[in-house]
């Protein structure tokens, strides 16, 4: 057990941030970390190599707990996640996005879950889009934190809001670095830390810190991302999960999920013929007549909102 009085000693938590080429929001991120209360941390940068200044942004930091290592992940962050892991020698680790943010007391709030036994803390978020903070996000609860509910309810969990002890990454070989799971990787990270029931977690319904969104009009995006969530479910559904008729309902309800959620970022971009092709997908895999009646009033909404555009 650590003491919290005695927070000025060797380091127990290494921050992992993997960035390319996000040098001011790093510089916020880093900024985040020096103004935490608990202050028996040190952070591993892992820079893909970026081509802006982030070397010069970290490097301006005069403190000997910040360190940079340059790494080529070819373009699969959990390769860089785990070339940290791999460096750390802390009893605990915590992840943090180079784009995000953490509130001064979260560490020590943490620490102090983490203290009481738990393997695992995961606390609430606010979501920022743009600049503008949209809502607060609490994760969790821990029963939907299970191996199970984790593949059939989605996850349940955040990277930036994580702080955990390192063995259990150690015990499961790290992060998946399959490129078809490329930004579901932390999604399939979680299902595999819950396979063995052993990991005690805890959620923290305060908020301790910004995850950031910005947008991204690119529709591969969109299936890139939801693509990758369901070879993730996929992966574990086919070779991990008792196959009889309740499973196959849950896992055909969790498909049609992810259409659902394709179909409406589609529509919210106007790409109407990938939307319609989703919510087809959606009504063939699992037909919720609910959801669907969702997307549908979506859609008039976004079709109203261009025509009253036009009428101006």
């Amino acid at each position: 057990m650590y003491s919290l009085e005695n927070n000025k000693v060797n380091p127990v938590v290494t921050v992992i941030i993997p960035t390319y080429n996000h040098a001011e929001k790093l510089n916020l991120a880093i900024k985040s970390l020096i103004k935490q209360t608990f202050t028996a941390w040190k952070v591993i940068v892992v820079n893909n190599y970026s081509t802006d200044n982030t070397v010069d942004i970290v490097n301006s930091f005069s403190d000997k707990r910040i360190q940079l290592f340059n790494f080529s992940n070819n373009g699969i962050i959990a390769a860089s996640r785990n070339y940290a892991m791999k460096l750390a020698d802390t009893e605990f680790i915590a992840f943090l996005d180079s784009d995000d943010i953490w509130y001064e007391n979260k560490l020590e709030l943490c620490i102090v879950s983490l203290n009481k036994g738990f393997d695992l803390v995961c606390h609430g978020e606010a979501i920022v889009k743009d600049g503008t903070k949209i809502n607060d996000r609490l994760y969790g609860p821990l029963k939907n934190a299970s191996f199970e509910n984790l593949i059939f309810k989605g996850s349940a969990l955040s990277p930036s809001a994580v702080v955990m002890r390192l063995c259990f990454a150690q015990k499961i070989g790290f992060m998946s670095e399959d490129s078809s799971i490329i930004t579901a990787e932390d999604y399939d990270f979680w299902i595999n830390l819950t396979k063995n029931r052993d990991i005690k977690m805890k959620f923290i319904n305060d908020i301790l810190g910004e995850y950031h969104l910005y947008e991204n009009n690119a529709s591969s995006a969109i299936e890139k991302h939801n693509n990758a969530v369901i070879n993730v479910v996929n992966n574990h559904y086919f070779s991990e999960i008792d196959k009889n008729l309740y499973n196959l309902y849950r896992y055909k309800k969790r498909i049609s999920i992810v259409f659902y959620i394709k179909s409406r970022q589609y529509f919210e971009k106007k790409n109407y013929r990938s939307g319609f092709k989703n919510l087809f997908n959606l009504i063939l895999t699992f037909p919720d007549i609910i959801r669907v009646f969702i997307l549908i009033l979506f859609l008039f909404r976004v079709l109203f909102g261009d025509f009253r555009k036009l009428k101006k």
